[in-house]
């Protein structure tokens, strides 16, 4: 069986907590709907937040927002025997964007983390994207504010994000000229 034609994105920590951090939550359903997407959160991604996070988490799969997603075991097994620097949230999201592609659907991993996304990219014929790409998309689509979008990607780095000046005035100066 296969599922051509399904988007989804698979969400891990870091992107999650953005998301909440910023607000972004009704500017993200907005999104998900205009793009017609699915929204996953691996559940290996639950541990790695913290009660707050949790509990807000839990609002937004009550809600319909997110769906809790669990990869395939012996998946996720072989893939934390092998990449034994990446955390279980970015094996989780790596996990069930293979399995779900296997499928025919079309899954995007989308992490922060660097190696976790040269991972996907390098070995398992993914196309990750991160936090960043996230609230482009969302002000590319009118889902988000593109001044609110700008605010955000430039107190990335305020908030621990590791990300260049140079990224920042790319990505900054890509939304300017989106109202042009």
């Amino acid at each position: 069986m296969t599922d051509h034609g399904r988007r989804v994105l698979v969400l891990n920590a870091s992107v999650v907590i953005e998301l909440m951090e910023t607000s972004l939550m009704e500017a993200l359903a907005l999104y998900k709907q205009r793009e017609g997407l699915e929204l996953l959160v691996p559940t290996q991604v639950e541990g790695e937040l913290d009660r707050r996070s949790r509990d807000i988490l839990y609002d937004l799969v009550r809600e319909g927002l997110l769906k809790l997603c669990a990869p395939p075991e012996n998946l996720f097994k072989q893939l934390r025997s092998v990449y034994l620097g990446l955390g279980d949230g970015e094996l989780g999201v790596l996990a069930l964007a293979l399995h779900l592609n296997s499928m025919g659907v079309n899954a995007t991993p989308v992490l922060d983390d660097r190696r976790a996304r040269r991972v996907a990219e390098r070995d398992l014929e993914l196309a990750p994207h991160g936090t960043v790409w996230l609230v482009k998309q969302m002000a590319e689509t009118s889902s988000l504010d593109r001044s609110k979008a700008i605010n955000i990607i430039r107190s990335l780095r305020d908030r621990g994000f590791y990300i260049t000046n140079d990224i920042i005035k790319a990505i900054v100066d890509q939304l300017l000229k989106m109202g042009t």
